[in-house]
């Protein structure tokens, strides 16, 4: 990973490697007003052609502090514990709170937001497998197949809701 900052000029940026689950490999690089900002456009420039929902995600609050240290039992100083705190909006303005501990802030930082960014990639994925099987259903005339669709997508709605409320 590589960051450099002008603070002079206020500008950010980042230059990494993010890892996904498939065992996959993105190569990014972007400017913005500071690193979230820079570590984000990157995602979106190289991501948003395949997860149109990332271009609707909004970063309404970001926090890092040292709270928490006697609950992690480790005395404030170099070796400190750091928590970012992530909450973002999506397009119908619900709100999903994220948190990421490292002893680095840009670590902790960058977690938060790949956590942010994996979430609704996941909730994209999903939605649009439901309703390639919906589709589907409908062609094949299967009112059974319809029905269980049908909730699946009522109850990650749901799922969606209930985490917002965090």
């Amino acid at each position: 990973m590589e960051i450099k900052e002008s603070l002079a000029c206020e500008d950010s940026f980042v230059r990494c490697s993010v890892n996904f689950g498939n065992k996959k490999s993105l190569a990014i690089s972007g400017h913005g007003a500071g690193i979230l900002d820079a570590f984000y456009t990157a995602m979106l420039k190289d991501l948003s052609f395949k997860f149109s929902s990332l271009a609707n995600i909004k970063f309404v609050d970001f926090r890092v502090n040292a709270e928490g240290l006697s609950r992690y039992k480790v005395n404030p100083g170099s070796k400190a514990f750091v928590e970012a705190h992530l909450m973002t909006e999506g397009k119908k303005n619900k709100s999903v709170l994220f948190h990421a501990r490292s002893r680095s802030v840009n670590a902790a930082t960058l977690n938060a937001a790949c956590d942010a960014i994996e979430f609704y990639i996941n909730c994209e994925t999903a939605f649009v497998a439901l309703r390639k099987f919906l589709d589907n259903a409908k062609k094949r005339n299967r009112p059974d197949l319809i029905q269980v669709v049908t909730n699946k997508i009522i109850n990650m709605y749901k799922l969606k809701l209930t985490n917002n409320k965090q």
